[in-house]
């Protein structure tokens, strides 16, 4: 995971409000679209669920302080929510190299 945070790369956010939850979906803008596989594991990082705004991480960490839900896939975002809480990285699930993870606040 990177150490540095480049706050001006660019990500993907979605926010999907349900029964009082804010759920904050986020990805790195390169992810879009693709469909991960590693041999037991096929996962799609789509546009419906992660294609909302495209902002800076900057603007995305911003999102994430809403959030009572947190779905994040890839490096740049994942090393954001780590540099706001360390915690993140003990539950990052790598899926065809790419980090993953779920926070439930």
């Amino acid at each position: 995971m990177r150490k540095e945070i480049n706050w001006d790369r660019m990500c993907y956010v979605k926010v999907h409000r349900y029964c009082g939850e804010v759920l904050v979906a986020l990805c790195d803008e390169e992810l879009l679209g693709r469909t991960l596989s590693d041999g037991r594991i096929e996962f799609e990082v789509s546009e419906r669920f992660y294609g909302g705004t495209k902002v800076t991480l900057r603007e995305a960490a911003r999102y994430v302080a809403e959030g009572t839900i947190i779905n994040a896939v890839g490096e740049n975002v994942i090393s954001m929510l780590a540099h706001l809480n360390e915690g993140v990285l003990e539950a990052v699930v790598w899926i065809a190299g790419v980090p993953h993870v779920q926070i439930v606040r």
